[in-house]
């Protein structure tokens, strides 16, 4: 039986994946099974990888059964949820280290919620665009929907990059490796994420999904991601495990606490935050929660101010009131009647 294009590519990935699977559940134990250390996404696609080839490989044997052809194309997808989620999880560790140390930091918790939001609803419109689909060839809006936002999460991701290498300088040496590889990462992220824009745009010819030549796919995609998967790993193995004070989940870390507060006068700051005493919401719960918490702050000093004016025209009011009163007494007892000048003092 003659092998199809899908099923060598599945095969492939089956031999390089696997070992990587193992070698993933090796760096979580040592790092953590934390959404926020990166590790844990490199695992999931590590897995979908190996779910999608035996999908692929499956379909060889029932090429007339499309739902294993649609659920393949799905997990080709939805891959880029992990391998942007992962890279986000590293920027999110060199970040900490640069943040700690700046008084005003530039990258603030709302890029990456956003990142991960964009990420988010990227993945569903990708899932109900292959469940919608009847032909994995001709793609549904949402899936060019789905990939639009997938591009934009990884702007963001490079665009915090770009932000963060200049203070390199606050990162201990043994983790700036994370710069060094997130940059190896980026380009070979880029030429995936540009295979997914033109099979799900052009879809036809060298990029169609199904039917295509599979060097185009062996060579803008899964040798890509394999290449990324490797990168992380090796990382993983080389860097020491962070304690729950130096790297915790994305919402408890000190620099994410009392971002926007600039009460911390140089050095590290605290890390008893109102943020930080909270149980870690999802995703759109912790977003939300945080453009509300950066709405109060910045109208707290507004509100502040304007209680301070009430106050003070309050005691002025209570002040003038007194001071008529004690001329009152003062001018009955004389048998006068006086009338208050607020700039003649009332002691005579």
């Amino acid at each position: 039986m003659t092998l199809s294009n899908n099923t060598i590519i599945g095969i492939a990935e089956l031999v390089v994946y696997v070992p990587a699977l193992v070698v993933s559940v090796f760096v979580c134990i040592r790092h953590g099974f934390s959404r926020s250390s990166g590790w844990l996404y490199t695992l999931l696609l590590c897995l979908v990888r190996v779910v999608g080839a035996s999908l692929q490989i499956a379909s060889q044997a029932n090429p007339d059964d499309t739902n294993l052809i649609i659920a393949a194309a799905a997990l080709e997808s939805i891959g880029l949820t992990p391998l942007v989620l992962a890279t986000l999880g590293m920027l999110s560790r060199l970040v900490d280290w640069v943040n700690r140390e700046l008084e005003r930091p530039s990258i603030t918790i709302i890029h990456f919620r956003t990142i991960q939001l964009f990420v988010l609803i990227g993945t569903i419109l990708t899932a109900v665009g292959s469940s919608s689909s009847s032909d994995p060839n001709s793609p549904p809006t949402t899936s060019k929907v789905s990939i639009v936002l997938y591009t934009l999460a990884f702007i963001g991701t490079v665009v915090i990059l770009i932000f963060s290498t200049p203070h390199r300088q606050l990162v201990p040496s043994a983790e700036r490796i994370i710069i060094t590889a997130v940059f190896l990462a980026c380009p070979l992220i880029a030429v995936r994420v540009l295979y997914s824009l033109l099979t799900v745009f052009i879809h036809s010819g060298v990029f169609r999904r199904y039917g295509a030549p599979f060097e185009v796919h062996l060579c803008m995609a899964s040798i890509e991601e394999f290449i990324v998967v490797a990168i992380y790993l090796f990382i993983g193995m080389r860097l020491v495990k962070l304690s729950k004070e130096e790297q915790g989940e994305i919402l408890s870390r000190p620099w994410k606490d009392d971002q926007g507060q600039g009460s911390q006068s140089g050095g590290r700051r605290g890390g008893a935050g109102r943020l930080g005493r909270r149980k870690p919401r999802g995703l759109i719960g912790g977003l939300i929660g945080l453009i509300m918490s950066a709405i109060t702050s910045r109208n707290e000093p507004e509100r502040e101010t304007h209680q301070g004016h009430q106050r003070n025209g309050s005691g002025s009011r209570q002040d003038e009131h007194f001071l008529v009163q004690q001329q009152d007494q003062y001018g009955h007892r004389q048998g006068v009647t006086t009338e208050y000048d607020p700039h003649v003092s009332r002691n005579v």
